[in-house]
C-alpha cells in the first residue's frame, strides 16, 4: 500500500515504471533519495541516522570520510546525525539493491541516464571517465538548475547530483549531496 502511494506520486498512473518518461533537468525531493528495488523502501537526504538504521540495521563498514558509513546497497555521510550525502559506486556491497527513483543504477548506459536527467551543468571528460554534474537550488519546494554553486544567497538550499561513467560509458558512481557536504563542519 505505501509503495503504491509512493509510486503514484513519482510515476504517472497510466505508465508502468519500466516505460515512465521523466522531464530532463527537472529535479524534485525524490531525486535526492535511493529506493530499494525489492520493496520500494526509500532513504532520503535529510533522514536521520536513527531512521536509516531502523530500516537497514547497523552499517556494515566505514569509508573515506569521517561520519561515512556503508550499508548493504549504498553509502551515506552524516553531518550532525543527518544524511547530507549518499553514494553508490562499483565497490558498494550489493550495489544492485538500490537505484535512484528515476530507475538509474550502476552499470546503466550514459545515453539512457542522460535521457532521464537531462543536460548536466558541467560535463567533464578524460581518457578514462566522464563526469556529469548538476547543481541546483531549492526554493519554495522546487529546484532550479544553477551554473555555479556560488550562485545562491543561502548555501543550505544548494544541492549537487554527480554521475561518473567509465570508458565504456557505463555508470560507475552516483553521488548526490547537500552543498554543505563539501564545506567543513565547524568543530569537526
Amino acid at each position: 500500500m505505501i509503495l503504491s502511494i509512493f509510486l503514484n506520486t513519482v510515476v504517472s498512473s497510466s505508465s508502468s515504471p519500466a516505460t515512465v518518461q521523466w522531464t530532463p533537468n527537472e529535479f524534485t525531493d525524490n531525486d535526492f533519495a535511493l529506493m530499494r528495488t525489492s520493496d520500494g523502501m526509500v532513504i532520503r537526504l535529510g533522514d536521520s541516522r536513527e531512521y536509516v538504521e531502523e530500516r537497514l540495521g547497523a552499517p556494515i563498514g566505514t569509508f573515506g570520510y569521517n561520519y561515512s558509513y556503508e550499508y548493504e546497497g549504498f553509502k551515506i555521510h552524516y553531518r550532525d546525525g543527518v544524511a547530507d550525502a549518499m553514494f553508490i559506486d562499483r565497490s558498494t556491497t550489493a550495489k544492485e539493491l538500490f537505484q535512484t527513483v528515476k530507475q538509474v543504477t550502476i552499470g546503466d548506459q550514459m545515453e539512457e541516464v542522460m535521457a532521464k536527467y537531462g543536460e548536466p551543468v558541467n560535463l567533464r571528460e578524460d581518457d578514462r571517465v566522464t563526469t556529469a554534474s548538476y547543481y541546483m537550488e531549492r526554493h519554495n519546494g522546487s529546484y532550479r538548475i544553477v551554473h555555479k554553486l556560488t550562485h545562491s544567497n543561502n548555501p543550505d538550499n544548494m544541492f549537487t547530483f554527480n554521475l561518473q561513467f567509465d570508458e565504456e560509458e557505463r555508470l560507475e558512481l552516483i553521488v548526490f549531496s547537500e552543498y554543505r557536504f563539501f564545506v567543513p563542519a565547524k568543530g569537526k
